[in-house]
């Protein structure tokens, strides 16, 4: 339903706040993530997959949500990969709630 109510055309959205379907994609895997569902990581690879690569702080937030969602299915590895991954991109962009995210997952490595 959401996605049928976007505007055709992205730039009719609000400032800062972008209505794409790569977006909806990716806060709907994030809470799919958050809720520990196994389709989760369709979404989120979905979403990683559509982003444009100018939304650095998305990127990282979907990286942070496919690590988290790799936890809940015991792949450490895939986990740490993203999480990493994460970690990067919110120290490039100065984005402490990123890091923050990724250091809430608690993996080591």
């Amino acid at each position: 339903t959401a996605a049928a109510l976007l505007t055709p055309d992205p730039g009719d959205a609000l400032p800062y706040l972008a209505l794409e379907d790569a977006h909806l994609v990716r806060w709907h895997g994030n809470v799919l993530a958050r809720l520990g569902r196994k389709d989760a990581t369709a979404q989120l690879a979905r979403a990683l997959e559509a982003m444009d690569p100018g939304f650095r702080r998305a990127t990282a937030g979907l990286h942070c949500d496919i690590a988290l969602a790799a936890t809940v299915r015991g792949e450490r590895d895939v986990a740490l990969d993203h999480a990493a991954k994460a970690r990067k991109i919110a120290r490039q962009i100065g984005s402490a709630r990123q890091e923050n995210r990724v250091a809430a997952l608690r993996l080591a490595g």
